[in-house]
């Protein structure tokens, strides 16, 4: 009797996980191009704004990355390259790949459109290719402070079973509180998510607000209330609920 209870006891925690493993396969990939897509694209743009306004041409991100820039007239182009093999960052991502960056001098704060080119850019499991418009405008509540709209028709996203998933993407971002703030859309064919909610960024990811993601059903996530840590919390119409580590986009 031990023996088949046994047996009976492992069978229904194969099937538990395997369910699970198949629910979270199925319904997840959606979830996971929109968190690594808005985590992404804003910490792009972040090192990306932190060198184009600073008065130097050449460098490193971390000791790790190199950059360089290149003006012609006011038109200046930034390359921050990552390497072809993958390192590990303080904020406990791997990277590798390139980002270029071309807008006008001055940049902050200054009215352009600029472009942000990631160029098989590696951000953990995730592949990144496309241009990104960028149009800024200055912050009319912090001084040298640029507000951003960010949109692509032209993102490619590849992951672990799929490849060159077009998105299609809309952002504006914008400094309030001393911190900074995202809202807009993120959609595949096969997908639509909503930020309605400002997300608010921390050192390293997003840690306040909600996101909605309208896949095979509709999930919510949310990412905490500003508290700063790694884990946001996603529900969907089934009423469970999983845990996503930040880190990992």
């Amino acid at each position: 009797m031990k023996l088949i209870s046994s047996l009976l006891g492992l069978l229904l925690i194969f099937s538990c996980t395997k369910s699970r493993a198949v629910y979270e396969e199925d319904n997840f990939v959606p979830i996971h191009q929109t968190v690594t897509v808005t985590n992404t694209i804003f910490s792009s743009l972040n090192i990306s704004e932190y060198i184009a306004s600073s008065a130097t041409t050449t460098g490193t991100v971390y000791s790790l990355a190199t950059y360089s820039v290149t003006n012609s007239g006011a038109q200046s182009t930034l390359t921050i390259n990552y390497g072809n093999s993958s390192k590990t960052y303080p904020d406990r991502r791997n990277r590798k790949g390139n980002i270029v960056f071309y807008y006008s001098t001055p940049f902050l704060p200054s009215t352009q459109t600029c472009t942000l080119q990631l160029l098989n850019f590696v951000v953990n499991a995730y592949t990144f290719n496309g241009n990104i418009i960028v149009n800024t405008s200055p912050s009319t509540s912090y001084s040298n402070t640029n507000n951003y709209n960010i949109n692509s028709t032209d993102l490619k996203i590849s992951g672990e079973g799929y490849t060159n998933v077009s998105l299609n993407m809309s952002f504006s971002i914008a400094k309030r509180l001393l911190a900074y703030y995202l809202k807009g859309s993120v959609s595949s064919n096969n997908f639509n998510s909503s930020i309605n909610d400002s997300l608010m960024w921390g050192s390293n990811f997003f840690t306040k607000g909600f996101m909605k993601v309208n896949a095979k059903q509709l999930f919510n996530l949310n990412y905490g209330n500003g508290a700063g840590d790694s884990i946001a919390v996603v529900t969907g119409n089934d009423t469970r609920r999983y845990y996503l580590n930040l880190n990992n986009y």
